[in-house]
C-alpha cells in the first residue's frame, strides 16, 4: 500500500497532476480489508483536481472519519464548499482547521476570502491580520487588505497598503495598477499616472495597465491619447471586449455615434459577460439623432437576452400582506451625492410620511457629501453595498423583507441591475438615475414617469407598466449655497449670449445647424458652452468647425470647462437664453437654468431621453418654451431673444415661479408619491388573492393630482427656502467688510437657538459656503446634549476643528459662563473665528493642529470652501499650507485642563490622532461628539474609548461617513 500511496502522491504532486492515473491506483485499495486514511486523502485531492467537488468531500469525510486530524484536510473540505458556493459549510470547516491549528497560514488566508466574498469585510480584516502576524513578509495579505480598504471606500488606508506590498515585492503588478485606480477616482490624476507609468516600466505591454491609462487618458480630456492607445490595443486585442467598450466610449463622447455603436455591439459580441458594453450602447443611442424610437425599444430587449437568469427567481412573498401596512421601500443607486438623483430625490424622501414609507437606502458609492446626508438620515436604515456580488446585495434585500425596491442607477455606470434581475423584492420600479428610456427588463415591474415624459400612445415602448405622476416625475431639492441672480446680461454687454451647459456628447450636428440658424438671426450674438469636456481641445474642434461650415465665426463661441457645481451655478448670470440639445435633452441643467433666472428652449425628443426639459418646463409653469418642431424652436429663441424687457423681466421672476410650482414642492411630491408605492402595492396584494402570476397582476397607474397644502415658515426652511429669505435680510448681511486673506465672501448671519435655557441672538461671520452649517448646528441641533448633563460656570467645553466658531456659540448657550477652549489651525479661518469670539468672555482660541505628536504639518486647503481644510485629505485644486502641530493633551495641559465636561472634534480625518494624543485625559471626559471618516477610523475610536457608551450615531456632512457620540460609562453609572 504504501508503494501505491507513493506513486498516487507523485502523480498529483507533480508539476501537471494526473488524476485520473492516481484514482486507477487508488480505487483498488478501497476493496482491501484494511485501509489508511489517506487513500480517500489522495482520492479527495485527485477529485478536486477534476472539480468532482461533491465526491472529493465524501472522500475527505470518509479521511476523516478514519481518524484523519489533518488541520489540512478540513481546509481542503472547506475548499470544495467554497467551489460549490455553500459558505455556511465552507465556514464551518475552515473554523475547525485553524481551531486544530492556528498557525495555518493558508487556513486565515482561505477564511479571510470566504468572509470578503460574503462581504462581511470587517471579519475578513481580522483573518487577513492574524495571517499577517504568522507571516509579516506575505505581501499577498497585505495587497489584500488594501483591497478590502478600497471596497470600504478607505482610500487612504488601502493606498498605505499598497504602498506596504510593493515595498515588499515591487514587481506586483496588481498592487500599482489599484493605486493607480484609487488616485484616478479621487480625482489626483497626476499622481495616477505616476502609478501606471511604473507599472509599465515592469511590463511595456500589460494590458491591463494600458487599459487603465487609457481610461485616464480619457478622464483627463485627453481623448486624442486614448483614442490612439485604444486603436494599438485593438490591433494585438481585436477580440478584447473591455479595450472595445474603452475605445467605444471615448468615439461617443466626441460625437463619433455611428462608430461608437459599431464597436459597443462588436464588444458585446465578443464578450458577453462584460454587461456595462450593453448598457453603454443601450445610453449611447439615444444621442444618435438617426435612431427612431422603434429602433431604441428593440435594442432594450437584448438585455433579458444576455443577462437575465435563465430561469426567473421566484419573489420573496411576504408574511404581511395587509393593504394599509407600512411599506417597507428600498432604494438602490450610487447617485446618494450631489448627483442627478440626489438633487431630483432628497427632498421628496425627507417629507415622505414616516407612518406610511419606511425608507432603506443601498449605496453603491463611498462618496458622501451633504446631500448623502439628508438622504440617510431621512432613511430608516442605510446599508453600504460597495464591492458586495449582486447575489450578496440580493440577499441583504430579502432579509430586509423589502416590499418595493427602486431602482436608481439605470444603464448609468456601476448599476446594479443584475441584482433587480435576481428579483429580490415582491415590487421593483424604476425611477430617476440612468432613465432615459424603459429599463428593457421583465424583472423591473413599473416605470415612474409622468404625462409629459411618456404621454398617451407612448406604453408599448416601454417593458414596464408606468406610473404617471400628476406633475413631474422627479422633485428638484435646492443647493445649500446661495447664489444671487443677476441682471441679464444682454443690458449689461450690448448682446444676446445663448448658452448650453450640457454634456457636449448631446450636441450633434444636426443641433448645431439649428444653433447657427439661432445665432445668424440674432446679430452679434454669442453661444457659451460650458461642460468638463471642453478642457478637451478634440470636443472644441469638433463644435468650432461645424458651426464655421454653418457660417458662424469662432469668435462667437465661448468655451468654458470644469467647475465646482456652486461656481456653474454662478455662470449662468453669463448667458440669457439657454438652448435645449436634441434629441437627448437636458434634464437637471434645465431645471438649475430656471433657478438661475435663465429661460430655456427646447424641442421634444423621440423618447423619454428628449423629454426631461418638456417635463421640467411644463410642470414649472412655462409650456410656451416647449416645442416639437425646429422651426418653431429657432422662432422661439429669437423671439424671446428679441425682447430684452422681457428677458430682464424674466430674470427678475423666475426663480419664484420655479419654487411656488410642483417643481419644487416636496411635500406634494411626497405625497403623490407614497400614494403611487400605495396603489403598487394594492395591485401586488390583488395579485396574491387573484393567484395571478408574474407578469400579469401588474397595470399602468394614474397617480391623481393633489392640491397642494401651504408649508410652514419652518418647512420652507428646512426645504432650502432659506436662500431667499436671506436677501431680504432677515436672516443675512452682505455688507460685511471682507476679510484680507478669506478667498470666500463673508457674510455676517444673525442667528438664535430657541429652546435653550441662554439662548440670544449671534452674530456670526462666515463664508457663505458654510451657511447650510448654521442651520444644522442652530436650527437642527446636532450637537445637542443628553439630559443627563447640567453644565455649570465649573464645565469645561473643548472645541478641536473649531472652524469660525458656531459650535463654540451654540456651547455657550447652554450655559454663558462654562469654559470653552477652541482649537484652529487653518490660517484663513482663524481671523473669522477671532473676530467671532473677540468680545465673549470665558472663550480661549488657539491657531493650533492638534494631533499625537509635536512638530509642523501639510493642511490642505479646499480651492472654494473656506471653511473645510483637513490635514489628512488632498484636496483637488487647493492649496497646502504648513502649519505648528501639538500633541492634544499637551496642548491642553497648557491650559490648565486635567478634565472635560463636552468634547466635540470635527478635523476633517485627524480624529483618531487626535484622541490618541490626549488619551490619558479621555478617563476625566463626560461627553464626546465626532465626525469619523471611514469605517476603519470608526474601528480605532471605538477601540479608544471602549470605557463608553454609544449615545447616539448618525451620517455626517460632506467628506465624513458619520457622525458619533459617546457618553462616558462613569457618568451613565452615576
Amino acid at each position: 500500500m504504501k508503494v501505491e500511496l507513493a506513486r498516487a502522491q507523485k502523480l498529483l504532486d507533480q508539476r501537471y497532476p494526473d488524476p485520473d492515473e492516481a484514482i486507477k491506483l487508488l480505487d483498488p485499495l478501497l476493496k482491501r480489508e484494511s485501509k489508511h486514511w489517506l487513500v480517500y486523502y489522495f482520492l479527495g485531492i485527485a477529485q478536486m483536481q477534476k472539480s468532482n467537488f461533491e465526491k472529493a468531500i465524501g472522500y475527505f469525510e470518509k479521511s476523516i472519519g478514519e481518524h484523519d486530524q489533518n488541520s489540512q484536510t478540513y481546509l481542503l473540505v472547506a475548499r470544495c464548499y467554497y467551489e460549490l458556493q455553500d459558505f455556511e459549510n465552507a465556514e464551518r470547516f475552515g473554523k475547525a482547521a485553524v481551531q486544530l491549528n492556528q498557525e495555518l497560514l493558508d487556513a486565515w488566508m482561505f477564511m479571510g476570502q470566504l468572509y470578503w466574498d460574503q462581504a462581511l469585510l470587517n471579519k475578513a480584516i481580522q483573518c487577513y491580520t492574524i495571517a499577517n502576524k504568522l507571516d509579516p513578509k506575505n505581501y499577498l495579505i497585505a495587497y489584500n487588505i488594501g483591497q478590502i480598504y478600497a471596497d470600504q471606500g478607505d482610500y487612504k488606508k488601502a493606498l498605505e497598503l499598497y504602498d506596504i506590498t510593493l515595498q515588499m515585492e515591487p514587481k506586483l503588478i496588481d498592487a500599482g495598477i489599484k493605486k493607480a485606480q484609487i488616485y484616478q477616482s479621487i480625482g489626483e490624476y497626476e499622481q495616477a499616472e505616476v502609478a501606471i507609468e511604473k507599472v509599465l516600466e515592469l511590463d511595456s505591454e500589460n494590458l491591463l495597465a494600458l487599459s487603465v491609462l487609457s481610461l485616464l487618458y480619457r478622464a483627463m480630456g485627453r481623448y486624442s491619447e486614448a483614442i490612439a492607445l485604444n486603436e494599438r490595443l485593438l490591433d494585438r486585442y481585436p477580440n478584447d471586449g473591455n479595450v472595445r467598450v474603452n475605445y467605444a466610449l471615448c468615439l461617443l463622447e466626441t460625437g463619433q455615434y455611428d462608430e461608437a455603436e459599431k464597436n459597443y455591439r462588436r464588444a458585446l459580441k465578443d464578450t458577453p459577460e462584460t454587461q456595462q458594453s450593453l448598457s453603454n450602447y443601450l445610453m449611447g443611442i439615444h444621442y444618435n439623432p438617426k435612431r427612431t424610437k422603434e429602433e431604441i425599444f428593440e435594442a432594450h430587449s437584448l438585455w433579458d437576452q444576455y443577462y437575465a437568469p435563465e430561469e426567473r427567481p421566484g419573489r420573496p412573498v411576504p408574511a404581511n400582506k395587509d393593504k394599509e401596512k407600512k411599506l417597507r421601500v428600498g432604494f438602490i443607486s450610487g447617485g446618494f451625492k450631489k448627483h442627478p438623483v440626489g438633487w431630483m430625490i432628497t427632498s421628496a424622501l425627507e417629507k415622505l410620511p414616516k407612518d406610511e414609507i419606511a425608507t432603506y437606502i443601498y449605496t453603491t458609492d463611498t462618496y458622501h457629501d451633504s446631500l448623502t446626508k439628508r438622504i440617510r438620515e431621512a432613511s430608516a436604515k442605510w446599508t453600504s453595498v460597495v464591492g458586495y456580488s449582486d447575489e450578496v446585495v440580493a440577499q441583504i434585500i430579502k432579509d430586509d423583507e423589502i416590499d418595493i425596491l427602486v431602482e436608481l442607477s439605470g444603464h448609468s455606470s456601476g448599476n446594479r441591475l443584475k441584482t433587480v434581475a435576481l428579483e429580490p423584492a415582491p415590487i421593483t420600479i424604476k425611477w430617476v438615475g440612468g432613465l432615459f428610456n424603459t429599463s428593457g427588463l421583465k424583472s423591473m415591474d413599473y416605470l415612474l414617469t409622468d404625462a409629459k415624459e411618456s404621454p398617451e400612445g407612448e406604453a408599448p415602448f416601454y417593458t414596464e407598466k408606468l406610473v404617471r405622476m400628476p406633475d413631474d416625475y422627479v422633485c428638484y431639492t435646492l443647493p445649500n449655497y446661495d447664489i444671487d441672480v443677476a441682471e441679464a446680461p444682454v443690458t449689461q454687454n450690448g448682446h444676446i449670449t445663448f448658452g448650453c451647459f450640457n454634456n457636449p456628447t448631446k450636441i450633434n450636428t444636426e443641433l448645431l445647424s439649428k444653433w447657427a440658424e439661432v445665432l445668424k438671426q440674432v446679430p452679434d450674438s454669442r453661444l457659451f458652452l460650458k461642460s468638463k469636456q471642453y478642457d478637451t481641445e478634440l470636443v472644441r474642434e469638433r463644435i468650432i468647425q461645424h458651426l464655421e461650415e454653418c457660417g458662424i465665426e469662432e469668435d462667437r463661441i465661448i468655451f468654458e470647462g470644469y467647475s465646482l457645481h456652486n461656481d456653474l451655478l454662478e455662470c449662468y448670470n453669463k448667458i440669457d437664453i439657454a438652448l435645449d440639445p436634441w434629441p437627448y435633452s437636458g434634464g437637471l441643467t434645465t431645471i438649475e437654468a430656471l433657478w438661475m433666472g435663465v429661460p430655456v428652449i427646447t424641442n421634444s425628443g423621440p423618447t423619454f431621453a428628449g423629454r426631461h426639459s418638456t417635463s421640467h418646463l411644463t410642470n414649472a409653469g412655462f409650456p410656451e418654451w416647449v416645442t416639437d418642431n425646429w422651426e418653431d424652436y429657432i422662432q422661439k429663441a429669437v423671439s424671446l431673444a428679441g425682447d430684452v424687457d422681457q428677458l430682464s423681466k424674466l430674470r427678475a421672476e423666475l426663480r419664484e415661479r420655479l419654487l411656488s410650482s410642483p417643481v419644487c414642492d416636496a411635500k406634494r411630491f411626497a405625497r403623490n408619491l407614497a400614494d403611487a408605492f400605495r396603489k403598487m402595492w394594492l395591485q401586488r396584494v390583488q395579485g396574491y388573492e387573484k393567484n395571478l402570476s408574474e407578469g400579469e397582476w401588474q397595470d399602468h397607474i394614474w397617480v391623481s393630482q393633489k392640491k397642494k397644502e401651504p408649508e410652514t415658515q419652518a418647512e420652507s426652511l428646512q426645504n432650502g427656502k432659506q436662500n431667499k429669505a436671506l436677501k431680504k435680510g432677515i436672516y443675512v448681511n452682505k455688507s460685511l467688510v471682507k476679510f484680507k486673506d478669506t478667498p470666500s465672501e463673508v457674510v455676517e448671519a444673525i442667528v438664535n437657538t430657541p429652546g435653550l435655557k441662554y439662548a440670544e441672538p449671534l452674530s456670526v461671520a462666515i463664508p457663505e459656503s458654510e451657511l447650510f452649517r448654521l442651520r444644522n448646528i442652530f436650527e437642527e441641533h446636532e450637537y445637542g446634549l443628553p439630559s443627563v448633563f447640567q453644565l455649570n460656570e465649573n464645565s469645561v467645553v473643548v472645541d478641536i476643528g473649531g472652524n469660525v466658531g458656531s459650535f463654540s456659540l451654540y456651547a455657550r448657550q447652554w450655559n454663558p459662563e462654562c469654559q470653552i477652549h477652541s482649537f484652529e489651525p487653518n490660517p484663513q479661518v482663524f481671523p473669522l473665528l477671532a473676530h467671532n469670539m473677540k468680545d465673549l468672555d470665558n472663550i480661549s482660541i488657539t491657531q493650533v493642529a492638534l494631533s499625537d505628536q509635536n512638530g509642523e504639518i501639510n493642511l490642505f486647503q479646499h480651492p472654494r470652501n473656506t471653511g473645510q481644510s483637513s490635514t489628512t485629505v488632498h484636496m483637488k485644486g487647493g492649496h497646502e499650507v504648513t502649519v505648528r502641530m501639538q500633541k492634544s493633551g499637551e496642548a491642553l495641559a497648557e491650559k490648565g485642563i486635567n478634565k472635560i465636561d463636552v468634547l466635540k472634534i470635527d478635523t476633517e480625518g485627524a480624529e483618531v490622532s487626535i484622541l490618541k494624543g490626549m488619551k490619558d485625559l479621555l478617563i476625566n471626559t463626560g461627553f464626546i461628539m465626532l465626525e469619523y471618516h471611514s469605517e476603519a477610523d470608526r474601528r480605532e475610536i471605538d477601540a479608544i474609548l471602549s470605557g463608553f457608551s454609544v449615545y447616539a450615531s448618525g451620517v455626517s456632512v460632506p467628506c465624513e461617513v458619520g457622525t458619533i457620540k459617546y457618553i462616558n460609562n462613569r457618568i451613565l453609572n452615576k
